[in-house]
């Protein structure tokens, strides 16, 4: 009960003194990209400024909820890695300062994402009907992830304390960095993110994952393509869907299904459209689509094998030995018909990439663009 309420305290305290702090921060930010002083490429511009709009929208709005809940509500983690995903990209084009942006953003992101995968290892588990003792030590964790999130939030990303005044979050600073920034006119943007496109595709094409490990196999894989996905979605506009093959290319028979799944018309199957950009960087609606499919099948398999882990390290840390844990966790897992071979089910997925050239298509539609 104390550790509930010291989330909700510091819930309450940390949202009111934000909103103060941002409301000024993010009036300010309104005409963010329209008198930026080493900006030439507006378009580069609002990438970044709807994030970080988005981001402080999100702290103003919030004020009177729980902050955990909000953020699963909003697409809070999104905006973060959308920073961090425009920050990778051009980090090629000069380290300073996507560099610090790109850490700090994924400091943010990884804080959400941790508190996230506790909650979905105790979602899984009562979905599995796991015993009691079980779920009251997930449980404890998500709380104490919870308390690690507001702390590390409010400590180590956004406000910098000294004694008892606040400067200014980070976001602030991030936009002010961005402003100062030489991207270059349109057509050198477009052959920047282009560049980066394709070397990304090209990292997924020669990629050998391994299936037998969970985190460095599995996730490793969806995190890489996801991280294409994120790019697209970040150009804001400069990545165009068609309805057909690229320019000279004949394309993959096996995914043009998808576009009549509802995969096609679910809240992540499309991009942001900027009617503005002349000379968007084309990509069949269907090779998005696939690579989406093959997210949420690995996704699938990665919240099975980390419920799994989470109830087998519960049993360890209750004092079960290592071997009655791992049966004890097997027992719960078949009782709920779940297929444990999670190696099986992601290597099935991975010889699907590799039988059908989904990568290569994907890096040759991208190519076309040159």
């Amino acid at each position: 009960m104390k550790k509930i309420a010291y989330i909700r305290f510091m819930t309450v305290f940390f949202m009111t003194v934000f909103a103060c702090l941002l409301c000024g921060v993010f009036a300010r930010e309104a005409t963010f990209g329209k008198e930026a002083k080493g900006v030439s490429c507006k378009s580069v511009i609002s990438r970044f400024a709807v994030n970080f709009r988005a981001i402080g929208a999100f702290y103003t709005s919030a004020v009177s909820d729980d902050l955990i809940p909000s953020i699963y509500r909003t697409d809070l983690r999104g905006n973060f890695f959308r920073i961090e995903g425009l920050s990778r990209l051009y980090e090629r084009h000069d380290e300073k300062p996507f560099g610090k942006i790109k850490r700090q953003s994924k400091a943010a992101e990884d804080l959400i994402g941790a508190t996230k995968e506790d909650q979905e290892a105790l979602d899984g588990a009562t979905r599995w009907k796991a015993p009691r003792k079980i779920l009251r030590d997930l449980t404890q964790k998500r709380d104490e992830s919870k308390v690690k999130l507001i702390e590390g939030l409010q400590s180590n990303f956004f406000l910098h304390w000294n004694s008892l005044q606040a400067s200014e979050p980070r976001v602030s600073r991030w936009a002010q960095k961005i402003q100062e920034f030489e991207f270059g006119d349109e057509k050198k943007d477009r052959k920047v993110f282009l560049k980066a496109l394709v070397a990304e595709a090209k990292i997924l094409e020669n990629a050998d994952f391994d299936m037998h490990l969970l985190e460095e196999g599995i996730h490793e894989m969806k995190r890489e393509i996801r991280w294409l996905l994120i790019y697209f979605q970040a150009a804001a506009g400069l990545v165009k869907l068609i309805d057909s093959d690229a320019p000279g290319q004949a394309g993959l028979n096996e995914y043009r299904y998808l576009v009549n799944t509802p995969l096609a018309s679910g809240p992540f199957s499309k991009l942001p459209e900027d009617a503005s950009i002349t000379d968007p960087i084309l990509l069949p609606r269907y090779l998005f689509l696939a690579l989406s499919k093959i997210v949420d099948e690995l996704d699938a398999v990665k919240k099975d094998g980390e419920t799994f882990e989470a109830i087998q390290n519960s049993y360890r840390d209750l004092g079960y030995s290592k071997e009655k844990s791992h049966k004890l966790a097997v027992n719960v897992a078949t009782k709920a018909n779940v297929n444990i071979d999670f190696y099986g089910r992601a290597q099935t997925i991975k010889d699907e990439v590799a039988r059908t050239g989904l990568f290569k298509a994907v890096r040759k539609a991208l190519q076309a663009n040159e």
